[in-house]
């Protein structure tokens, strides 16, 4: 089983306690939006938030080094950044095929929000 998640502390701390969720029956990994999303409010250039998604949305290792190569020339913050968080959990090309190509929480958030409505016409 894959969980993806935002990189919450409270979750982190869970999955890495939680006696029933270790690999190799569950994997742990980083919404991928969050993850650009999260880099982007601290970088604050759209050029390099774009290129911090195509690095984690490539699932050739090749292609994801030229990409994170290109971040580096642009700004060495901007990719000590995304160095500093595991490659494993954030992107296609390290993820040993656990995502199942799903990047995001997409989805669990759409039915969170129409579950949300539907409670509130109680």
């Amino acid at each position: 089983m894959c969980l993806i998640s935002d990189r919450h502390g409270g979750l982190i701390k869970a999955v890495r306690e939680g006696p029933d969720f270790v690999s190799p029956h569950g994997v742990h990994r980083y919404c991928l939006r969050h993850v650009c999303s999260n880099f982007n409010s601290t970088i604050k250039n759209v050029v390099l938030k774009d290129l911090c998604w195509q690095a984690g949305s490539e699932y050739q290792s090749r292609k994801f080094n030229r990409i994170m190569d290109e971040i580096k020339k642009q700004d060495v913050k901007a990719f000590a950044y995304l160095d500093a968080i595991n490659k494993e959990k954030w992107t296609a090309s390290h993820d040993g095929g656990w995502r199942c190509g799903i990047l995001t929480t997409n989805m669990s958030e759409c039915i969170n929000g129409v579950l949300k409505g539907a409670r509130a016409c109680r």
